[in-house]
């Protein structure tokens, strides 16, 4: 499972509040639908499977 860091992630519960906020009052149909506005990755680190048995 990769692991993906946020960008912006100083703001982190913020736009969280701002996606639930955002679906509730019927802006996004889903929360899903909102992050794909709202969430863009800076990094992402995959597994090495060299170290299965280290993880």
């Amino acid at each position: 499972m990769p692991v993906k860091v946020i960008s912006n992630s100083e703001n982190i519960a913020c736009m969280g509040g701002a996606i639930l906020a955002g679906v509730a009052n019927g802006i996004w149909p889903s929360i899903e639908a909102a992050t794909e506005q709202f969430v863009s990755f800076k990094d992402i680190y995959y597994p090495n499977p060299d170290n299965v048995a280290v993880y």
